[in-house]
């Protein structure tokens, strides 16, 4: 990738990641509009952020931002099984969000992915891991270190836009060894 690609994908990564922030907190919008909008950046941020990875995979261009598109996506499916509801409102409305968005799930994605190897691995685990620290932002927190009890919130929207940066940075140098 050039400078100028990277500059580029670096663009579209904190657009995306302002988008996130900026609906997460657009409470006048109802929830039944947000919470897919969300569900939706939650994977467009994990491929953005794993596009470095095809900088020479020949074969599967575009596997890796695909597997990281759908675990960022997918990690939200926890919530109508947890709450026992496909009601967007009550799924929305919980005090913290289920114990799968945890470090922990991050952890497994990785090692479920990793029998394709470093690049899938790194892939569907940031994608969980980005997930996770995202909805770590706000107040209703997530339980970070499940099965730890603590649940984590409020965490500085700043550490989240580092936390994709270090990501970027980590699918660059990943990519550039395929």
């Amino acid at each position: 990738m050039t400078m100028f690609e990277h500059a580029a994908a670096l663009g579209l990564l904190a657009g995306v990641a302002l988008m996130q922030s900026l609906n997460a907190r657009n409470q006048g919008r109802p929830v039944r509009i947000r919470a897919p909008i969300d569900t939706f950046l939650h994977g467009l941020a994990a491929a953005a952020a794993a596009a470095p990875l095809c900088l020479s995979a020949a074969d599967s261009e575009l596997a890796f931002p695909a597997i990281a598109f759908a675990a960022g996506f997918a990690l939200d499916l926890d919530h109508p099984l947890f709450f026992r509801s496909i009601s967007v409102e009550k799924c929305s409305s919980m005090p913290t969000r289920p114990p799968m968005h945890s470090l922990a799930a991050a952890a497994a994605a990785a090692l479920l992915a990793s029998a394709a190897g470093l690049p899938m691995a790194w892939a569907a685990g940031t994608a969980v891991a980005s997930h996770v620290l995202f909805d770590a932002t706000d107040k209703s927190g997530v339980p970070m270190l499940f099965p730890a009890a603590r649940v984590v919130g409020n965490l500085p929207l700043p550490a989240y836009f580092l936390w994709l940066a270090a990501v970027y940075a980590g699918s660059t140098a990943i990519g550039m060894r395929i």
